[in-house]
């Protein structure tokens, strides 16, 4: 546990502190398989048991109605991960996968814990000037609980223009992330009076780096 779970509190307002807690302990199984399908496509296949023993969450105590972490029970996650990976000779790589998820956590609803996870990365040198390249990122998120309801699925849409990095000298990037403007929501905790919150709209980011 952090110093924030542990030592927390407002007052006795809404939260109070909790210095007895102790770690989580997590057990963990995986098992996975690659194959070369062609040269340059791969295909990954994986399987991953989790257990995480002693696991710490924000509850409300009924004694005096304070949110408090505590050592609450366990929580199991179990599913499978698939991934294609292809590269053209011309330097361009596609890069796709999808995880298939079961959570379950002391016979409650686990928050915040989609079904379904994906990806895709498509990304290469500009074809009139390799020395920068373009990427597309598409990554989707499943339905998840939320302390009323669900927070629904969605899929986000980053673009990245990036300079290739020197041995020695700076390099640029341009980056817009969530490029349809979208409004997507994560599920609140038991903190905040909203029952979602809501993620950034468009963003732009531009970076220079520097190495030496």
């Amino acid at each position: 546990p952090n110093s924030y779970e542990r030592y927390y509190q407002d007052g006795s307002v809404t939260q109070k502190a909790s210095p007895d807690l102790k770690p989580e302990r997590i057990r963990t199984i995986e098992l996975g398989a690659d194959y070369m399908l062609a040269h340059g496509v791969r295909l990954g296949i994986g399987h991953f048991h989790y257990v995480i023993d002693d696991l710490i969450e924000l509850v409300n105590d009924p004694s005096d109605g304070l949110n408090v972490f505590r050592n609450h029970g366990d929580l199991s996650a179990s599913g499978w991960d698939a991934e294609l990976e292809a590269l053209a000779r011309n330097g361009w790589r596609l890069r796709t996968g999808v995880s298939l998820v079961r959570t379950r956590g002391h016979g409650e609803t686990v928050m915040n814990s989609p079904r379904y996870l994906g990806k895709l990365l498509l990304d290469g040198p500009l074809p009139w000037n390799e020395a920068w390249t373009l990427g597309l990122n598409l990554q989707g998120v499943g339905a998840r609980a939320s302390q009323s309801g669900n927070a629904p699925g969605y899929v986000t849409t980053s673009v990245v223009l990036r300079q290739r990095q020197k041995a020695q000298g700076g390099a640029w990037s341009l980056a817009v992330y969530n490029l349809g403007g979208g409004r997507y929501w994560d599920p609140a905790g038991r903190e905040f009076t909203q029952n979602l919150l809501p993620l950034d709209g468009r963003t732009w980011r531009v970076r220079w780096e520097y190495a030496f």
